[in-house]
């Protein structure tokens, strides 16, 4: 009987390293030991180049340590200008800026940096504890790291202006017992005044909406089915008659009129 020959392949190595497999049970695809190669996701290898200088290369006023954070990132569209592009360096606490648009690099630094300690978090380890991560949006640069609040860098003719950046959000959430809302309530409480002004009675027209309904209504608060704004009368006034015409059913009106802090959410401050 004529036998068939197939290739199998032994040296794909698409699992990557292991070190803890034993010899009888080693994984098809696996290596025990790897030497200058950059492992991917994707299960290829690369050969992991050495460094060299750069040609004609400057010695930086600073020097870097083993011990120190060190990370990079590329800032693109700087200050809008499609053609400018920087090449970011965290040194520990510190941001440097080198403009990639001549060569050496290392010559182009930026007279100015970034102090990254002025925009710690409460209770943060340092920011030259963690490493930082960059993006560019609309030709700023935004920076975070654990240790920090978000910033976002400006820059205009040798200029870097920093803004922290505050992360807000819609309040959506109901703070009462919703299953009474389809109902006015004479004596409302806290959360039903809260969640009242949120589905948008408030404001200059919004509060005088509120004051004119619960005159007419016994001082009671309106249900909260329908926005204030669908008892507009031809006038374009508000009109408590008009309003109670709607029926609103038992369906809640659309709320998220309050703005709060994405990590501290001040109801009553709003």
């Amino acid at each position: 009987m004529a036998q068939s020959l197939s290739q199998k392949a032994v040296n794909n190595f698409v699992k990557g390293l292991i070190t803890e497999a034993a010899e009888l049970t080693f994984p098809d695809g696996a290596s025990v030991d790897e030497l200058n190669c950059d492992l991917r996701r994707d299960g290829t290898r690369r050969r992991r180049l050495g460094a060299v200088y750069e040609s004609n290369n400057t010695l930086s006023s600073f020097t870097m340590t083993d011990s120190e954070t060190i990370a990079t990132g590329d800032w693109i569209n700087v200050g809008g200008d499609a053609d400018l592009e920087f090449l970011v360096l965290q040194k520990g606490n510190t941001l440097y800026f080198y403009n990639k648009g001549d060569l050496p690099y290392s010559a182009q630094v930026e007279t100015n940096s970034v102090n990254l300690s002025s925009y710690e978090q409460a209770g943060s380890a340092g920011a030259e504890n963690a490493k930082c991560q960059f993006t560019s949006i609309k030709g700023n640069l935004v920076v975070s790291s654990p240790e920090i609040n978000t910033i976002a860098i400006q820059y205009s003719s040798g200029t870097f202006t920093v803004t922290q950046i505050t992360f807000e959000i819609r309040d959506f959430e109901y703070q009462g017992n919703t299953s009474e809302y389809y109902e006015e309530k004479s004596s409302p409480s806290q959360d039903r005044k809260y969640d009242t002004q949120n589905a948008g009675w408030v404001g200059t027209k919004g509060a005088a909406a509120l004051s004119t309904w619960s005159s007419a209504n016994s001082s009671k608060h309106p249900p909260l089915t329908h926005p204030w704004y669908a008892g507009k009368d031809s006038n374009g006034d508000f009109s408590a008659t008009e309003w109670d015409r709607i029926y609103g059913g038992t369906t809640l009106t659309g709320n998220g009129h309050f703005i709060l802090d994405f990590f501290t959410k001040n109801r009553g401050s709003a």
